[in-house]
């Protein structure tokens, strides 16, 4: 008897877990359907959500307004197409699998990379082609970057899922520090956490002259400057909107040749070609 209860009690186990396991999963495909219908539907109510991680001066969150020169071509672009924008803030470092799930639409100052290329529509033209690679240091410590050379055996700051130039990027020589976001890449450099950091020219002179930084870092001679290195607008292709980028690319090219692109970089003092 008091075998049969034991075999009871295991069989009830083993079938209360098999419950447990029905139940999660169940639970997490409702969920997940639960968001695609909403996602969906946010887009068949004219809804294009645009992930948004901090980029100065190409993405500005400023007392709860999203500006930047990003933040103003996409909603210029969506808009001759009849569509608003939502900007959805997103780490930086999670923005790509975000944008690879289909949770946002849409991403800017997107570099191509094939691994990237199975669940990114590039929109085509890119609407820039140009981005320069910075060096910069502690003013006083010594660390001079002349040439690329320079760059082995030190600490170099970085934001964690950033990509900079394959050369640098894959280069085991280089020990990189990783951080969160820009801003904490810059302190990291002024308190010594690493010997030298790596930015976006125009992000990197943005940060210096908006956080008082210029008595404390220096930009090095040393830049990475690529003749080509087009940066697009990326769509994700679990999207409705990635039947639509034709379009899009047709909506850049107009806003190209009738001087808008050129007055937002103006109005942001950004370089695009």
């Amino acid at each position: 008897m008091l075998k049969i209860l034991i075999l009871l009690k295991n069989i009830t186990k083993t079938t209360m877990t098999r419950l447990n396991n029905i139940a999660l999963k169940s639970l997490f495909l409702l969920c997940m359907t639960f968001f695609l219908y909403a996602h969906t539907n946010a887009y068949a109510q004219g809804v294009v959500t645009v992930g948004f991680a901090s980029f100065p001066p190409w993405m500005i969150l400023d007392e709860g307004k999203f500006e930047g020169f990003d933040c103003d071509l996409v909603r210029d672009i969506f808009k001759h197409m009849g569509l608003k924008v939502k900007f959805a803030p997103v780490p930086f470092d999670s923005s790509l699998d975000e944008l690879k799930s289909g949770e946002i639409d849409v991403l800017t100052s997107v570099l191509f990379r094939n691994e990237r290329n199975d669940y990114i529509r590039y929109v085509s033209p890119p609407y820039k082609t140009k981005s320069i690679k910075s060096f910069y240091v502690k003013k006083g410590a010594g660390n001079k970057i002349n040439r690329y050379i320079d760059l082995v055996g030190l600490r170099v700051g970085v934001k964690r899922g950033a990509k900079y130039f394959p050369t640098f990027d894959l280069d085991d020589r280089v020990v990189r520090v990783f951080y969160g976001t820009t801003a904490e890449v810059f302190e990291g450099l002024v308190k010594g956490e690493v010997q030298a950091i790596i930015s976006t020219n125009s992000v990197g002179n943005y940060f210096i002259k908006n956080m008082g930084l210029d008595p404390y870092i220096e930009e090095c001679s040393f830049k990475y400057k690529p003749k080509l290195m087009p940066v697009y607008i990326g769509v994700s292709r679990k999207s409705p909107l990635a039947e639509r980028a034709d379009e899009i690319g047709a909506v850049i090219r107009y806003l190209q040749n009738f001087g808008e692109v050129e007055r937002l970089a103006k109005k942001y003092s950004v370089e695009l070609n």
